[in-house]
């Protein structure tokens, strides 16, 4: 009885120790935004924001860090907030920017060729869905104002090849939480 107290309490302070880890990455990427704004705009600090997340993802998916899946959690949420940073200043190439980032956070949880641990396709899954509903409509918006058809062409094509991959089992079933 002693032993599995002892086992609860270690697990927890693992928790704490992964969340304790999350407050410094977070810490730096507003520090390196605080510090490229002083000599820049928006755009800038938008892009430091994208490639400080992006490595953090690609170095958590090749498992360089620690704690892998807290550092695509974390880079995730902060390329996804350096897109919007950009935004501001380029509508057209940000939204493109991140909507396909969103998609790249999706595909680990929804392709079968890209392995992923159950708990990181639940929570790229999130991380990303939740991208694709605040960057697509703002995107299909601005890229179809001027696009017409060729807009709603792609984005029928872009449905019916999600139609193809799941009839072919191509894509992984949702896993339950």
């Amino acid at each position: 009885m002693f032993g599995i107290g002892a086992i609860r309490i270690e697990e927890r302070e693992v928790a704490h120790s992964h969340l304790r880890a999350f407050v410094p990455i977070i810490g730096f990427a507003v520090f390196l935004g605080a510090i490229v704004d002083q000599f820049t705009r928006n755009g800038a600090v938008g892009a430091a924001l994208w490639v400080f997340g992006v490595a953090f993802v690609i170095g958590g998916r090749r498992r360089a860090i620690v704690v892998p899946t807290l550092a695509e959690v974390a880079g995730a949420a902060i390329a996804l907030a350096g897109s919007a940073f950009i935004i501001s200043e380029r509508m057209g190439f940000a939204e493109m920017l991140a909507v396909a980032s969103a998609w790249a956070l999706v595909a680990p949880a929804v392709v079968h060729s890209i392995t992923a641990q159950r708990r990181e396709q639940i929570l790229l899954a999130v991380t990303g869905g939740l991208a694709l509903v605040v960057s697509l409509p703002s995107a299909i918006n601005e890229v179809g104002l001027g696009a017409g058809i060729a807009m709603g062409a792609v984005v029928w094509v872009g449905g019916v090849l999600l139609i193809v991959a799941g009839m072919r089992s191509m894509i992984r079933t949702p896993v339950a939480a």
